[in-house]
């Protein structure tokens, strides 16, 4: 038991052409590096871009001392920062907009004070750049993500993966992730072919093809008897990540109503049914019911993780939406709130509040819910254990979307890259901003910072004016 080495590109073959990536396993890595410090970690870079912002005031963690933000009566402040000057708080509670993320509390690294190399509306396509305007970037702007898997060059089946809810948009206020200033790499929003394209490799034997298909089997049953020998050829550890895996698969699986239709050609369109209409989920690839977008994301999330565990890709990005849209959050209790529309409400007069805490309330429900989804993924990367090398990064473009600051706009890191940065902290970094004072650090730092944590150090990063070196209060 445990002895068998395996290749990282390992697969269950389920007949018909159909194979499944094989999470990666302890049995993986050469036997004279097993369960050593030797055994290098595997290092995986997750971005999330969250569009019209997510007030600040609700999100950051009280300074030591200082009184937790309320919502109900503190109205929301253009810029808004947890205190003066420079700060590292290991004690921090979080603030209850974020209370789904608990458990995850010493994994997370809180960065306040940083601000976006744009603003207003536009500066969600140029958030992961670090150029001031889409326009204005020269020809040869990159990404962050896309330039450390340009660098890292890893040996996986995808350099890097984008996957968007209600985002496939390759253009300005859609698309965040950019192989050139012409040239975008749009998120792929629905589920349906995200899952052809990551777990199913359909050049085969047709007639196997049809029989499987003729029998209604799951492409999962097919393959289990040979994932149920291999198990026996491993150790314990190994043993529970395929069954976690297998079964996060047998989710997603049933979930997509996936009609076996493997072969030579490309499968056709799976039928699907919505969860809340009983109708066709996609039509012309576009998702018909907003009511179904929590299933939608699930899928989502689910799949980029176990494209992670399996080691199909080390670079993602994650899309909720696209800036300046005006979705609605049916789910929420908010079917007639407007995304884009509610951002715009205001709080500069102490009389007017009042009539804005229903606006308030209904922002701080879309951000906990989005906050919450982010903790979703990273704990799925966690039960599938592909969490010890990761970051996720979760950013907005804005810290206020009614008044189109981008100054101390939310950041929240999870996960150490390996133990490059450090964990279970809030630091909030001098800004010029804020009434400490300070030189004020945008983006580009951040993205130094995790270009380092991954192994690929840089001096310098989009608009090389706006650098001031990866954050030290952060690395390890």
């Amino acid at each position: 038991m445990g002895t068998k080495i395996l290749s990282r590109r390992s697969v269950l073959r389920a007949g018909a052409g159909v194979s499944l990536a094989l999470p990666l396993l302890d049995a993986m890595a050469p036997r004279a590096l097993r369960n050593t410090a030797q055994a290098a970690t595997t290092k995986r870079l997750l971005i999330w871009v969250q569009p019209l912002s997510i007030y600040a005031d609700v999100f950051w963690p009280a300074a030591p001392g200082a009184k937790p933000y309320n919502w109900r009566t503190d109205p929301i402040k253009e810029v808004y920062f947890s205190g003066a000057g420079g700060m590292q708080n290991d004690k921090f509670e979080l603030p209850e907009a974020l209370s789904s993320l608990s458990s995850l509390r010493n994994d997370l690294t809180f960065i306040e004070g940083m601000d976006n190399s744009a603003s207003n509306h536009d500066a969600y396509s140029t958030t992961l750049t670090g150029t001031q305007t889409l326009e204005k970037s020269p020809v040869d702007m990159i990404s962050i993500d896309q330039l450390i898997a340009k660098r890292l060059a890893p040996n996986t089946k995808f350099k890097s993966l984008q996957v968007g809810v209600r985002n496939a948009g390759a253009g300005n206020k859609s698309a965040a992730s950019w192989l050139s200033k012409t040239q975008a790499a749009p998120a792929m929003d629905n589920p349906v072919k995200l899952w052809e394209r990551l777990f199913v490799d359909v050049s085969a034997d047709p007639t196997v093809a049809r029989k499987l298909r003729a029998n209604r089997q799951s492409v999962l049953d097919a393959a289990l008897s040979q994932a149920t020998s291999l198990k026996q050829t491993l150790g314990a550890d190994d043993q529970k990540k395929i069954d976690q895996y297998l079964a996060a698969f047998r989710d997603v699986e049933k979930s997509l109503a996936v009609d076996t239709q493997m072969g030579c050609n490309p499968p056709g369109k799976p039928s699907q049914t919505s969860p809340s209409t009983q109708e066709v989920l996609f039509e012309d690839d576009e998702l018909r019911a907003i009511e179904d977008t929590p299933y939608v994301m699930k899928l989502q999330l689910d799949m980029m993780a176990m494209a992670m565990a399996c080691d199909l890709t080390r670079i993602a990005t994650m899309q909720f939406g696209t800036e300046a849209n005006n979705g609605t959050f049916p789910w929420l209790g908010l079917p007639n709130w407007r995304w884009h529309d509610a951002s715009h409400f205001e709080n500069d007069s102490p009389a007017e509040w009042p009539k804005q805490l229903g606006d308030a309330e209904a922002w701080r429900n879309v951000a906990a819910w989005s906050v919450g989804q982010f903790g979703y993924v990273v704990q799925r990367l966690k039960d599938l254990g592909a969490f010890e090398g990761t970051v996720a990064a979760f950013v907005t473009s804005m810290n206020h979307g009614g008044a189109h600051k981008s100054r101390n706009c939310p950041v929240l890191l999870a996960g150490s890259a390996g133990g490059a940065l450090r964990t279970g902290t809030h630091v909030r970094l001098p800004n010029s901003n804020n009434a400490g004072g300070g030189k004020t650090r945008v983006f580009n730092d951040l993205h130094l910072t995790l270009a380092q944590a991954m192994g690929v150090p840089l001096d310098k990063f989009g608009d090389a004016a706006l650098c001031s070196g990866p954050i030290s209060e952060v690395l390890k």
